[in-house]
């Protein structure tokens, strides 16, 4: 083989070995910055909007608005200052501050959360305020956030909905009220990781729609299962759920609450037991338990009502009677027969002393 014919060899085998090393670097730096991760379907997309810049600070600030039901963790990269941090993103809309580098026109910054990537150009303008940049409140609220809805219960089986301070919807948004009977083992424990605590097939349920431009107030009322079974009620953003399995209601739970039956039958207009008292928390009358009959304690014995003590027993002497029986006659009818003979023996007696 000539020279020149190893030459071009070497050249070519140096640049595959180049072209490799570029391919490489590519594709790590792709898993690196999250381009190529997988979305977790179950987090909603966070808004992320650039507000302001602050030279002084070398800070760009930002509006983020998290739909979800639970804090984001948010990593910024502004990757062609090496600039980057983490932030915690709450449900709502919170502020956001990342690296700023004046003399860069972009200051690029890259949001990696959840599986998710986005990057967007931070904002040149300065802040209004220097001393509070955090964004002017929107003229309308969003329904699907669960911190901007508030219930109040008004029975065991009726809550009132409204918006947070009354603020409008900025879109339509569905609701359900829902009852459900929980198994009879229910151990009346937390629901992660119970499997006392399901499945609960569905009883009764209803939905209203909030109306965008309104503070979406409105009453909802369901039927409660049968007596002396647990019970859950849940508020929570369509779609209806049926049956309640392990998972519960996820991200669609906005409140629940939990009855057991323990010691608590209740009745609904004594709905199947036949007429009659019912239990403590349903109609009707409540049974009247049986008073105790209250035993006097005795003297000495520590408390109670005490009784007169009896007298000591006296020994009864025989007594003589103050006067004959009465048979019906009278004293003088029985005088007469007892002279009579009394005459009769002085007669008789003188008699026999004269013949002697």
């Amino acid at each position: 083989m000539s020279i020149t014919a190893r030459s071009v060899l070497f050249t070519m085998a140096s640049v595959s070995m180049m072209l490799a090393a570029a391919i490489s670097t590519s594709v790590t730096a792709r898993a690196t910055d999250g381009a190529t991760m997988t979305p977790d379907p179950s987090v909603i997309a966070l808004e992320i909007v650039p507000v302001c810049s602050d030279a002084t600070l070398g800070q760009s600030i930002w509006k983020v608005t998290n739909k979800n039901s639970a804090a984001v963790h948010v990593d910024w990269n502004n990757f062609e200052n090496s600039l980057n941090g983490g932030y915690d993103a709450t449900p709502g809309v919170t502020e956001l501050r990342t690296g700023f580098v004046a003399s860069d026109p972009n200051n690029t910054t890259k949001f990696i959360y959840s599986g998710n990537v986005s990057q967007t150009n931070a904002r040149h303008e300065a802040c209004d305020d220097e001393g509070d940049q955090t964004p002017t409140p929107a003229d309308c609220i969003d329904g699907k956030i669960q911190q901007n809805l508030v219930i109040n219960w008004t029975s065991d089986g009726s809550v009132n909905v409204t918006t947070r301070d009354h603020m409008p919807l900025c879109e339509d948004v569905t609701i359900y009220l829902s009852s459900y009977t929980m198994p009879d083992n229910y151990n009346g424990q937390a629901f992660e990781g119970n499997v006392t605590a399901y499945p609960q097939p569905i009883f009764d349920s209803t939905s209203v729609t909030l109306q965008k431009g309104t503070d979406g107030t409105s009453d909802l009322y369901v039927n409660l299962p049968e007596a002396c079974k647990n019970v859950q009620i849940d508020v929570y953003y369509g779609p209806e759920i049926t049956t309640v399995g392990e998972n519960g209601h996820g991200t669609q739970n906005i409140e629940s609450k939990v009855y057991l039956a323990e010691g608590k039958c209740f009745y609904e207009g004594q709905r199947g037991n036949g007429g009659g008292s019912t239990g403590e928390n349903g109609g009707g009358s409540t049974p009247v338990t049986p008073t105790t009959p209250v035993v006097p304690a005795q003297p000495g014995n520590g408390g109670g009502v005490e009784t007169p003590a009896a007298p000591a027993p006296v020994a009864e002497q025989p007594t003589m009677p103050a006067s004959l029986p009465e048979t019906g006659s009278s004293m003088f009818g029985m005088t007469v027969p007892v002279i009579a003979a009394l005459l009769t023996y002085i007669g008789m007696y003188a008699v026999a002393r004269r013949r002697s």
